[in-house]
């Protein structure tokens, strides 16, 4: 019988920067929430290496009897089991106390934005600025990712310091480069609750779109991001209404938008080619195969608005990978001219949370962006080609022509 593995998780950047500040103010509900996130992030990169019996996660002294009693460990061992398929223990320790610092000024907000220099951050903190007199953005700043920084810091340089809208950098630990990082949806959405609170704000905007939030998997055996994915959603909101004491309000301005619906109605379109959605961004480029790539470029197609330039395009270029634009265009013609014979792997997300429609316009987007392309002259490779008559034929030019009006007119909206 092997010894029993505890894992004792430190949250080594709760007692730095901006953290340091809700020791000042002994803001123990919002400390432990962010320090909640911080450390079960950590424990699914711990779990990569080698799976623990158990895990000790840190909370205020203040707090851990209260944290108990409200069922905290209870809700966050029912999200790893949903999220990682694993079963571990968990048990709370007394965070350490952090030095005592100068406490900065520090102004209020009444909503806060989770910002991360991609197009849907961009327009959700724009949509924020619509809805709400005060607000702040905040950005999970992974200290492993400098072009992302950088990437955030040239857009609040050239817009959110302009519609007064400041920028919050909370440090988190390192993303790392094993594959997906499944909990840092749970890290962010968790850390902003907490710095919102912070600064007297009920309401986090989160500005994902629909396809992502709901994203099926286009094989059988696809990892898809669960970054905001209803489980986590509302694990989070139940966990920061719990340790905060309070209701929460979780808003998602674009839960059923497509990424075509959100770039149409972007009212700063110029600004789309400065933001980033590639998983290879933290080298400083587009790669243009990977899946968010292909849906930000047929997104952008499809509506018609300035996008960044790609390392490749296997839109048009036979000798690139095109693995991800294939699946794609295959799950896209099913959904419009077969839908009631798509597979359960990749119907299981739409028919579980009744996204239909969205997924419905969501292809007539990709094929959109297609129709654009090549109606201005444009070229498609033979393997895209081949697909897109087919559901050019099915469907009809007169529907995407439609589809594509309905886009248009999200423009006269952004304003």
């Amino acid at each position: 019988m092997r010894p029993v593995e505890v894992l004792r998780l430190s949250a080594p950047l709760i007692s730095r920067g901006r953290y340091a500040q809700f020791w000042c103010r002994e803001a123990f509900r919002p400390l432990s929430l962010a320090s909640l996130g911080h450390t079960v992030f950590s424990l699914e990169q711990k779990i990569r290496e080698a799976r623990p019996d158990r895990a000790l996660l840190p909370f205020a002294d203040e707090l851990l009897v209260e944290g108990n009693d409200l069922g905290v460990l209870a809700e966050v061992e029912r999200l790893i089991q949903l999220i990682l398929l694993e079963d571990i223990d968990l048990d709370f320790y007394g965070l350490p106390k952090a030095p005592e610092i100068e406490e900065e000024p520090l102004a209020e907000a009444e909503a806060s934005c989770l910002f991360s220099g991609g197009v849907d951050s961009l327009c959700g903190v724009l949509k924020a600025r619509q809805e709400f007199s005060d607000v702040q953005a905040v950005f999970c700043a992974h200290i492993d990712q400098s072009k992302i920084q950088g990437i955030v810091n040239h857009l609040s340089g050239i817009l959110l310091d302009k519609i007064g809208i400041p920028l919050v950098k909370l440090e988190v630990p390192p993303i790392g480069t094993g594959g997906f990082a499944q909990m840092r949806g749970f890290m962010y959405l968790v850390t902003g609750a907490a710095w919102m609170d912070f600064v007297g704000g009920d309401s986090l905007v989160i500005s994902e779109v629909g396809p992502t939030m709901y994203q099926p998997r286009l094989a059988p055996l696809d990892e898809v991001t669960m970054t905001t994915h209803p489980y986590v959603v509302d694990s989070s909101r139940t966990l920061a209404r719990a340790i905060l004491g309070k209701d929460v309000k979780f808003l998602m301005p674009f839960e059923d938008w497509t990424k075509a619906e959100v770039m149409a109605w972007c009212p700063r379109p110029e600004l789309l080619p400065l933001t980033h959605s590639c998983i290879s961004q933290r080298f400083g480029h587009h790669d243009g195969t990977c899946y968010g790539c292909v849906i930000r470029n047929l997104g952008a197609l499809a509506a018609g608005v300035p996008d960044v330039e790609y390392e490749a395009d296997p839109v048009t270029t036979e000798n690139v990978n095109k693995d991800n634009l294939l699946a794609l265009l295959d799950f896209a013609s099913v959904v419009l001219v077969d839908y009631d014979n798509l597979e359960y792997f990749r119907a299981e997300n739409i028919e579980m949370f009744e996204k239909q429609d969205l997924f419905r316009r969501f292809a007539l987007d990709v094929f959109c962006g297609l129709y654009r392309h090549k109606k201005s002259g444009g070229e498609l490779s033979e393997a895209i080609k081949r697909t897109y008559d087919l559901v050019l034929e099915r469907v009809g030019k007169g529907e995407l022509e439609a589809r594509i009006q309905e886009l248009e007119s999200l423009k006269a909206l952004s304003n």
